[in-house]
């Protein structure tokens, strides 16, 4: 089956159901199927995925080593989490249009002020994280 066509992305998703008498333990999940890039709401060529380093958005649940999803076709609004271009430097911060900053969510860095810096470019818009144990 070739890696292009949607049903190779389909995995297998457990569901709980309610038990009814006797039934073995796997009799009370349903198998059926999850397509990955409907369920990230993927569409190609606007998704991307970038892999995470470090711990600046901890408090917004991104942890580090993360892989986050990001799409170019969403408008970035205030309090979105972006993927930025930062003097040419990819970084994940969260846009606050209203201060004219990309903050972290970790109280340790600092803003990165829009302003301040000779090319700063929203490169996506982050849909999803998953995040590693």
């Amino acid at each position: 089956m070739s890696k292009d066509t949607p049903s190779s992305h389909l995995l297998p998703f457990f569901t709980p159901q309610p038990h009814s008498g006797l039934s073995c333990p796997t009799d009370s999940y349903a198998n059926v199927t999850v397509d990955l890039e409907r369920y990230l709401e993927t569409q190609r060529p606007s998704t991307f995925f970038v892999k995470v380093c470090g711990k600046s958005m901890v408090n917004a649940g991104i942890m580090d080593q993360a892989i986050l999803v990001a799409s170019r076709d969403r408008p970035p609004k205030h309090d979105d989490i972006v993927i930025a271009a930062i003097d040419g430097e990819l970084s994940r911060k969260i846009l606050d249009t209203r201060a004219q900053v990309l903050r972290t969510a970790n109280t340790y860095h600092r803003p990165v002020s829009v302003n301040g810096h000779d090319q700063v470019t929203v490169l996506g818009v982050v849909t999803h994280a998953i995040n590693p144990f």
